[in-house]
């Protein structure tokens, strides 16, 4: 039995798109008023930029526009931003004074530990879903994202654009 949208017959592929589309939607707007209302001035884009700063280490405006699929332009207004508001600093190797990496400062790891800790809180509120996914599901879940995701970027390179050099 196909789904029908608009009154057209959806087959298989189109309706698992659809529903990754659906899914997420979702999860963005359920968590967006609570992630607005304990980080309020901060845009998505700054907070997450915040994360993979802290958990990456020698983070570069070229590693945060390969990981955001981003230009090197557009990371660099988001760092500045983030230098000016004190929450993240710049700094240099002594053996390469030509790269410039960020680390947080303590007011931006007090940022990252108020997202971390809204992930746990909407981990526990989803937990009982994923409590039933056996170990062979997670499996086929994660082998079919992966599988795709290399399908992807293969298209990317295609158009000549190398977002993740390996």
């Amino acid at each position: 039995m196909h789904e029908r949208v608009g009154g057209k017959a959806m087959n298989k592929e189109e309706q698992v798109i659809m529903a990754f589309r659906d899914l997420f939607n979702k999860m963005v707007w359920l968590n967006k008023d609570k992630m607005e209302d304990s980080l309020k001035g901060y845009k998505s884009s700054e907070v997450h930029c915040i994360e993979y700063i802290e958990k990456n280490a020698d983070s570069n405006v070229t590693k945060l526009a390969e990981s955001f699929y981003m230009t090197r332009g557009a990371i660099s207004k988001i760092t500045k931003k983030l230098i000016n508001k004190g929450l993240i600093e710049s700094y240099q190797k002594s053996d390469n004074k030509k790269e410039i990496y960020f680390r947080l400062t303590e007011q931006g790891k007090v940022i990252y530990k108020i997202h971390e800790d809204l992930h746990k809180e909407f981990q526990e509120r989803d937990k009982a879903v994923f409590e039933q996914v056996t170990e062979e599901q997670f499996d086929s879940m994660l082998s079919f994202v992966e599988k795709y995701s290399r399908h992807l970027d293969a298209e990317i390179k295609k158009l000549g654009i190398d977002m993740k050099p390996e």
